[in-house]
């Protein structure tokens, strides 16, 4: 469980506040989405959670051992092959493991490609593997599929739902698309612009599977969302 307590950010000798008094939490295998205006500090709640920012108001507090970082950009070392990338600082022991999850993402047979060989979302699939190959029981998302055009969003949204049920991850997930909001989350938090603040939280019960976004329930929970954003 991770549990966000009245967070707040500020940058430059206190006149730039950032986040204002956050709260929410993530539970063990859920996916929690935060969506939000441009600008307004979702990528800065990620690095406070992830432990890149140190100096921050408020309290966060984990049961989860490791966690996981995937960026906007996959970061992958271009010199070194896909089996590298996921494994760096791998021994004898791990090697099994990665093989696993290149399978679980769907590059088994790619292991000795380079990242330039690689599609935009074959590189996406193989910085989700790092991450998890890291034992990682939660993984922060800041928008890594924004770059994908929509058949490939589709397909990693289905990967990230199958990590969540396979490797029993939690999955804490930044977009600014409302449609892939609603297709994953367990749960949606919504930020206000800068300074952020929760203006709204929702849980979504309906499996994944069974969701029609084109329902009078979800039509309906998207124009809340899109209301909260404008506001």
């Amino acid at each position: 469980m991770l549990k966000i307590k009245h967070l707040s950010k500020v940058f430059n000798g206190k006149h730039l506040k950032v986040l204002d008094d956050i709260s929410f939490q993530v539970g063990p295998s859920e996916i929690v989405i935060v969506t939000g205006p441009s600008g307004c500090g979702k990528t800065t709640l990620l690095r406070i959670i992830s432990g890149n920012i140190t100096h921050f108001e408020g309290a966060i507090n984990t049961s989860f051992s490791k966690t996981g970082f995937v960026f906007q950009e996959d970061r992958l070392l271009e010199w070194k092959t896909v089996f590298e990338n996921v494994c760096l600082v791998a021994q004898d022991g791990n090697k099994e493991r990665a093989m696993e999850l290149l399978r679980e993402v769907g590059l088994g047979g790619f292991e000795s490609y380079h990242p330039k060989d690689l599609s935009g979302g074959m590189r996406q699939r193989c910085a989700i593997a790092r991450a998890l190959f890291y034992g990682s029981d939660i993984l922060l998302l800041d928008e890594p599929f924004r770059s994908l055009d929509h058949k490939l969003r589709q397909e990693m949204l289905k990967l990230v739902n199958e990590i969540k049920t396979e490797e029993k991850t939690a999955v804490l997930f930044v977009t600014h698309d409302i449609d892939e909001a609603l297709k994953l989350a367990d749960k949606i938090i919504v930020l206000t612009k800068r300074p952020a603040r929760v203006a709204g939280e929702f849980t979504i019960s309906t499996d994944t599977k069974r969701r029609n976004l084109d329902s009078c329930t979800f039509q309906k929970l998207k124009e809340k969302i899109i209301s909260l954003l404008e506001e």
